[in-house]
Formats: C-alpha cells, sequence, structure tokens
C-alpha cells in the first residue's frame, strides 16, 4: 500500500529529480540528472528499533556500479536523513558526483 509520494527537482546542473515512493513495508528513492535508473542500493537500518542517533545501516549494491564509494555513502546519507524504520531501495543514476551534489541531494531529502 502506498502511503507518500513526492517528486522534486533540484536546481543543479544538470538538474537533479527526486522522486520518492514509501509504503507500509520499505520505501522507494529515485535519483537522476540523466532519466535512467542507474543503480540500485538497498539501504536499511540493522537495529531500527533504536533511537536514530545509535542505529546501524547495512548498505547493498544490488545492480549496477559495485566500486562507486560515493554512491554508497550517498545511500547511507540518504538513509539516515530520511529517519525511515523500513528497507530503503534506490535508483541513482548522477553524472555529477560531488561533494556539494551530495549535500545538495541530502539538503533536499531531509524535506521529504
Amino acid at each position: 500500500m502506498l502511503i507518500i509520494t513526492e517528486t522534486r527537482e533540484i536546481d543543479f546542473e544538470p538538474k537533479i529529480k527526486l522522486i520518492y515512493n514509501q509504503y507500509v513495508n520499505g520505501a522507494m528513492l529515485f535519483v537522476t540528472q540523466v532519466n535512467k535508473f542507474g543503480t540500485f542500493i538497498q539501504a536499511y537500518a540493522e537495529n531500527p528499533e533504536e533511537p536514530p542517533e545509535r542505529r546501524v545501516f547495512t548498505i547493498e549494491t544490488k545492480f549496477g556500479e559495485r566500486t562507486d564509494e560515493w554512491l554508497d555513502v550517498l545511500a547511507r546519507g540518504i538513509v539516515e536523513k530520511l529517519n525511515i524504520t523500513v528497507p530503503l531501495m534506490l535508483a541513482i543514476s548522477m553524472v555529477t558526483r560531488t561533494h556539494e551534489a551530495y549535500n545538495t541531494i541530502l539538503r533536499e531529502v531531509e524535506t521529504l
């Protein structure tokens, strides 16, 4: 059952699109600059019953670029900022992989 759907476009070069869907048992976030799915990453808290500051997260690349640490760091930051207790599936397709892009995405994710 779908609970929340949010779509955002971030003013960046090139523009970054976020599409977020939250369900009862999971969530999905598309992060793209090129309108493609890109790399699929699953992120979840191993101990969701703990307060947010004590959670331990697991990040697993399911399909796509398995050696790109920037994507893993972004996924970890996103799942923490969303503060959800259900698993999150991310589809990330970014051409700009910079500190500025990372911070811009996380600022927008905090408002979802």
